[in-house]
This record gives C-alpha cells, structure tokens and sequence, in this order.
C-alpha cells in the first residue's frame, strides 16, 4: 500500500513537472540542436565574406583597423580581432554594452551595438558588415540560453527548469522500473502493431529509458551556462579548486598585444585561433 501511494506521488510530480517544463525544454533543445552547427551554415550562408584567396602577403593589422573604423562610423569603437585561419577573413568586432536605464526584459537591449566587419587581409577589402544582435544564429543562442528575456532573468529561467526537469527525468525512471522480466521485456520494446495510444505510450516509456542518459548529461552541463554556483561545484567534482583561465599566457600572445597597443590602435581584445598555420608565422603577419 505504501509503495503504491510512493508511486502515485512520483507519477504526479513526473506529470505535472513535464508539463510545467515542457514547453521551455522543448524550446531549449531545438534551438540547441540548431546552434549545434551554428559556425557550419554561418560560413556557408555567408560564404561571400566569410572565406578569401590566401596570398603571400598580408596587410598591416593597423591598415585594416583603419578600414574597419571607416566602415562603421566614429561612433563605434571597435574593440577586437579574430583571426582564424589564411583562408577566413579577419573579423573585427565592435560591441558596447547598453546603459543601465536602457536595459529592459528583452535581450535585444543589452547591447547598444554589436557589430562584425569582415575583411581581406590580403587585399585591404571591406568584404562585408553584419549587426550581430539580430544575426540568426544569435538570436538562436539568446533563445536557447535566455529565452530572448535579460540574462539575469532569462538564464535563471532556463536554469530553473533544467533543474526541475531534472527531478522529471528521475521520477520517469522510477516509474518505469519493472517489476518483473515480462514487465521489463515489455518496457523495452514498442508494440507497433497496437492501438496508436499504446503506441505513443510505448514511444514515451521505451525511448524515454533509452535517452536518460542522455537527458541527464545535458542537464549536468547546461546548467553550467546558468548558475555559478553550478559551474563551479562542477570544476571542484573534477579537481579543479577554482575555475581556469582558458586565455592564452603565452609570450606570442603578450607579443602580439603589446604590438596593438604600441601601435596606438584601440584593440582590447583579440581572439586567436590558429588553425592549420604556426604561431611565428601568424605574429609575423601581423606585425610586418
């Protein structure tokens, strides 16, 4: 009788935690499958701008920044670079976070600009200029991580359902423990010649089991997107005291930044990823 009344509550709680969480997981998992490839279709949408002809020599980084400064207007202070490979253009980055008394609820108030300039490093070409508060792809992750809501709420929104969704997932196993092998043989299995309300039934009970693992491990790392608390309780479980720096320390690093400032160009920030060339080779480019 007890373990009869234990289930009727947990089978409560997995339906109406499912139909409360729902709807923002479903939200948060499409546009996470969507954002999966987000660098993939970008390139390839804008394939125009984004990739160039690699030639022998490129431009100085400061005759670029000027052409970047040009093509946005005095207003903007462009405040980064990033440079990914001979084949890409660089991209420089123009961003400034939105006063506080112009910030409200939609997370389209939280920058006042947020711009890209795509150019040739070999020719000097402007190739192209893109408001990234509304490119697709971003407003694909501000979905998926806010809601299209202000982090501090939209994030603690999508956090907390996770969360409890996470009490979904679990109350769902428990439910479908077996109670013996013909019930167990019978949970695996999904009965396609039945009535269309066995069926779906059988579609949740049986993939539902299937995909656990993988609910939970999505929940697990999502969460570290939401919650400090969360990210670091995470870095602590696998032995790291605090959380690491994951900004370069190296001498070419410092070399290349101490040549922007020197030459009295505004950069802050500069994003680095070398793919394909070395390290020497890419400093050389910039500083000639």
């Amino acid at each position: 009788m007890a373990k009869s009344k234990f289930k009727k509550i947990v089978g409560w709680l997995h339906l109406w935690i499912g139909l409360v969480t729902g709807i923002v997981i479903f939200i948060v998992s499409i546009t996470g499958c969507i954002y999966t490839f987000d660098q993939e279709i970008f390139d390839w949408v804008h394939r125009d701008i984004v990739y160039v002809e690699p030639e022998n020599t490129v431009r100085p980084l400061s005759e670029l920044l000027e052409k970047a400064k040009h093509s946005l207007g005095a207003e903007k202070i462009i405040d980064g670079v990033q440079i990914t490979s001979p084949e890409k253009a660089y991209v420089f980055t123009a961003t400034r976070v939105n006063d506080v008394a112009n910030i409200n609820l939609s997370a389209f108030s939280q920058y006042a600009y947020q711009d890209q300039v795509y150019i040739n490093q070999y020719t000097g070409q402007v190739l192209g200029v893109m408001d990234m508060r509304y490119e697709f792809f971003h407003v694909v992750e501000l979905l998926h991580r806010q809601l299209l809501l202000v982090k501090p709420v939209g994030s603690v929104i999508v956090g907390g359902f996770t969360l409890i969704f996470l009490i979904a997932v679990l109350t769902g196993l428990i439910l479908w423990i077996p109670k013996n092998y013909k019930q167990l043989k019978r949970n695996l299995q999904i009965k396609f010649s039945a009535k269309w309300k066995r069926i779906n039934y059988d579609l949740h009970n049986s993939v539902g089991f299937y995909v656990i693992p993988f609910a939970i491990l999505f929940v697990i790392t999502g969460l570290v997107w939401s919650f400090r608390w969360w990210e670091l309780g995470m870095y602590k479980m696998l032995g790291e005291k605090e959380r690491p720096s994951f900004f370069s320390n190296s001498s070419s690093f410092s070399r290349a930044r101490f040549y922007v400032k020197q030459n009295g160009c505004h950069l802050y920030r500069i994003a680095i990823a070398i793919r394909g060339y070395t390290v020497e080779a890419d400093w050389n480019s910039i500083s000639h």
